[in-house]
C-alpha cells in the first residue's frame, strides 16, 4: 500500500467515524423527542373542556356562575355588582338588575338611576344633570350655564355676551 492509499483509507474512516456519530446523535433526539410526547400525552388532563359552545364563549366559576363571556358584539365581564360590556355601542355598565347604569360610547357619556331616568349626560354639545323624573335641571354648553326650576322652566342663566368680555346673570 502507498502513502496515498493510507491517506484514502484514514480519510474515509474519519469520514466514517463523523456520520456514525452523527446518526447516534439523530436516534438520540428521536429517541428523547418520542419520549418527551409519550410523557406530555400522559401528563396532559383526559378531560373535556366545561364549557365550549358556537356562536359565544364563557367562563364559568365553580359555582357556575357565568363571570365573562365574548359574544357577537363584544366582551362581557360579570361581577356580583352587575356586568360591564365592551362592544359596538361602546362601553356599558349594568346592576345586579341589568338595568344599565353608565354608559359611553364615541360621542357621550350618561348616567342612569336605578329605576333608568338618565340623570346626567356630557357630550359635545355640553353637560346635562336631570332630576329624578328626568326634567333637565342644570345644563352647560358653549352659550353658558342655565338653571332650571322642577317645572323646567328657566331660572337663572350666566353667559358671555358675543366677544366674551362681559358676563350676564339673568334670574327669572
Amino acid at each position: 500500500m502507498s502513502d496515498r492509499d493510507v491517506r484514502e483509507l484514514v480519510a474515509r474512516v474519519g469520514k466514517l467515524e463523523r456520520d456514525n456519530r452523527r446518526l447516534k446523535l439523530a436516534g438520540a433526539g428521536v429517541v428523547a423527542v418520542l419520549l418527551a410526547v409519550a410523557l406530555v400525552g400522559a401528563v396532559l388532563p383526559q378531560e373535556i373542556p366545561e364549557v365550549i359552545e358556537a356562536r359565544e364563549f364563557r367562563v364559568v366559576d365553580e359555582n357556575g356562575d357565568h363571570r365573562a363571556r365574548s359574544v357577537d358584539f363584544g366582551v362581557s365581564v360579570e361581577g356580583d355588582n352587575g356586568f360591564v360590556a365592551l362592544g359596538l355601542a361602546g362601553l356599558v355598565f349594568a346592576d345586579n338588575d341589568q338595568n344599565i347604569r353608565a354608559q359611553m360610547d364615541d360621542t357621550s357619556v350618561q348616567y342612569f338611576d336605578d329605576k333608568g331616568t338618565r340623570r346626567a349626560a356630557m357630550s359635545g354639545a355640553g353637560v346635562v344633570s336631570r332630576d329624578q323624573t328626568g326634567t333637565a335641571r342644570a345644563q352647560v354648553n358653549e352659550n353658558g350655564l342655565f338653571l332650571n326650576d322642577p317645572a323646567g322652566e328657566l331660572r337663572a342663566s350666566l353667559f358671555l355676551d358675543r366677544q366674551g368680555t362681559r358676563a350676564s346673570l339673568i334670574l327669572s
